[in-house]
């Protein structure tokens, strides 16, 4: 569903905050009112990180402005 997402044209920094932040706020936020187990969160969290990992090598991805780092 997120690669689906990304090749859909929504930008990586657009997953994270609007996908990846607000689903991980909710986990913290059962986690902290004993709706879940942390087997449960640890979980939630390996999963997001591994989605992440899959979306790593287009965080850097932009294009160039013609300017030189010096």
């Amino acid at each position: 569903l997120i690669q689906n997402t990304f090749k859909s044209g929504i930008p990586v920094k657009e997953i994270y905050m609007f996908i990846f932040e607000p689903a991980l706020k909710e986990v913290g936020l059962l986690w902290c009112t004993h709706r879940i187990n942390v087997a449960q969160e640890h979980y939630f969290t390996a999963v997001t990180q591994l989605i992440m990992s899959q979306l790593y090598e287009h965080i850097f991805t932009t294009e160039k402005n013609g300017l030189e780092i010096r």
